[in-house]
């Protein structure tokens, strides 16, 4: 073979295709995954050309247009905390009998002797140029962007490391999920990064990561980083 063909590819029928040629810069097709699967490598890509306009050949287009055409001033992220809502006994009101609350609830309405409790399940962070604890009350698990390892690589819309662990070490959680790690670290360095940070600031709590490239099914079951 004269050319020197290097092929990257991805198919599964129904859900997802695309074929990427390196040395050509050539993508055919754009399924779902395209960045993910080539991460940097998607830089390289000059020309895509899709077969159809299924959805399974096309929905990977969004994230290539957007790595490869950044607005110079990015949209600033969200964040999300997911409550539990429910009705409880007034405080007030326990150790009162059966029929004394219901005589209650009959005279005086269902909030005279009920009212709303509000817990924080889990907290998750778009990118970010820090941790605020005063942002996350409440939180028990956590799912933190951790763009960079060090300061000195941290771009101002991006947190990093070191910064997010110190502000981690104020907060009462039950479990810390790192993610959005930059592709320039490699696993090990990442953990050896974590393991390091967690035990100079003296977290309490199991502490995961999510790595650049992988998919990591029911995180809280498998092996923290560290704790």
């Amino acid at each position: 073979m004269a050319q020197k063909l290097t092929i990257t590819a991805s198919s599964t029928a129904l859900f997802s295709t695309w074929v990427f040629l390196e040395e050509l810069g050539v993508a055919f097709d754009a399924g779902d995954g395209l960045v993910a699967g080539l991460l940097q490598k998607s830089r390289k890509v000059r020309h895509v050309f899709a077969t159809h306009a299924d959805r399974n050949h096309l929905t990977g287009l969004l994230q290539f247009n957007q790595l490869n055409d950044r607005p110079r001033h990015p949209a600033k992220a969200l964040r999300f905390v997911l409550q539990h809502r429910r009705r409880g006994l007034r405080s007030e009101l326990v150790g009162l009998s059966g029929d004394e609350i219901a005589r209650r609830r009959e005279t005086e309405g269902a909030d005279a002797v009920t009212e709303e409790r509000v817990d924080a399940v889990l907290g998750y962070s778009g990118d970010t140029s820090g941790l605020d604890p005063a942002d996350w009350t409440g939180v028990k698990v956590l799912l933190h962007e951790c763009t960079f390892l060090t300061p000195d690589t941290a771009r101002c819309a991006d947190t990093n490391l070191e910064r997010l662990m110190s502000a981690a070490s104020k907060m009462p959680l039950e479990a810390l999920v790192l993610m959005h790690f930059s592709s320039r670290y490699e696993r090990a360095e990442i953990e050896s990064a974590i393991r390091r940070g967690a035990e100079i600031h003296g977290l309490g709590f199991p502490v995961y990561a999510i790595y650049p490239g992988e998919v990591l099914r029911d995180v809280l079951n498998t092996q923290p980083v560290f704790g």
